[in-house]
């Protein structure tokens, strides 16, 4: 579904026309999901893209050296059903030709390089001291072949919305084991109610967790968080106040923050004392400040 990150959830919800369909969701309580099974998480973004090619394994392997407590990736299929990792839609933009994700086979997106960091760093952002070269694309069994057994908290993004790549990711998470260590987020709340409606037949307990990326806290965020299994509120770093964050936890909500592209904005989530961390492109610069 195109433009989801900017709609409301409403808007959302209409324009899926599930009204109906998440009624006949069976409504899950929030008794599990309480805070206190979160903790403060260094993720970076993509691995470390500041430094390196966004979601390819030298991304997350330069990430855990710099620091990071946690990685945070997107996950979508490509042509022949295969989970990958990938942000956009389209690969133009790191890997530099025309055409979209999901029209590609696994074979032709393995032939393909994701470009290294060079557009220039923005005002707030650290030096670019280095920039790592260019890797392969990911799939999301690569993945958890090389982080399932590491002590990372893995965030995981769902960029597409079909059932059948619900069903490949929970394949994976039962299949490498990790079902504590992975956050399923999602900007389209039509994804999130068709997961918690799996976690109820499929057999998967509350050790899954569910995570909403929303750009700002509302009534009708809240009013869909208590019904569908959802444990975090994952929230823009821009919106988030003082205020947001006591009422979030006082629902029992952890709270993450996103869209942390500044040393500024940085401090500030840190300040607010988030307790469900941050993805952040500079998990070094993290690391440091909570040092200290």
């Amino acid at each position: 579904m195109e433009g989801v990150e900017g709609m409301d959830i409403v808007d959302v919800m209409e324009s899926a026309g599930i009204e109906e369909g998440i009624e006949s969701v069976p409504k899950m309580k929030n008794m599990e999901n309480t805070k206190n099974q979160y903790s403060f998480v260094n993720y970076a973004h993509r691995g470390a893209s500041h430094y390196a090619p966004e979601n390819t394994l030298q991304a997350f392997y330069e990430g855990i050296r710099l620091g990071a407590t946690g990685i945070e990736t997107d996950v979508q299929l490509s042509q022949d059903c295969v989970p990958i990792l990938f942000h956009d839609e389209t690969l133009d933009r790191v890997c530099g030709v025309s055409g979209t994700v999901g029209a590609w086979s696994l074979a032709e997106l393995k032939k393909l390089f994701v470009a290294k960091p060079t557009e220039p760093t923005t005002s707030g952002q650290p030096p670019r001291h280095y920039s790592l070269g260019p890797d392969r694309i990911c799939t999301l069994a690569e993945f958890l072949e090389h982080f399932s057994f590491r002590e990372r908290t893995l965030a995981i993004e769902f960029k597409m919305d079909k059932a059948e790549l619900d069903e490949k990711v929970l394949e994976l998470i039962r299949l490498y084991d990790v079902e504590d260590q992975v956050i399923l987020t999602s900007f389209n709340p039509v994804i999130l109610v068709r997961l918690s409606a799996r976690f109820q037949t499929g057999g998967f307990t509350s050790r899954v967790r569910l995570g909403y990326l929303v750009r700002r806290w509302s009534p009708e965020v809240r009013a869909f968080a208590e019904q569908y299994h959802i444990g975090q509120i994952c929230l823009s770093a821009e919106c988030l106040t003082d205020e947001v964050v006591r009422e979030v936890h006082s629902l029992n909500y952890s709270v993450r923050a996103w869209g942390v592209t500044s040393e500024e904005l940085m401090h500030k989530v840190i300040a607010l004392g988030v307790d469900g961390g941050m993805t952040i492109n500079f998990p070094d610069v993290l690391a440091g400040a909570m040092r200290v």
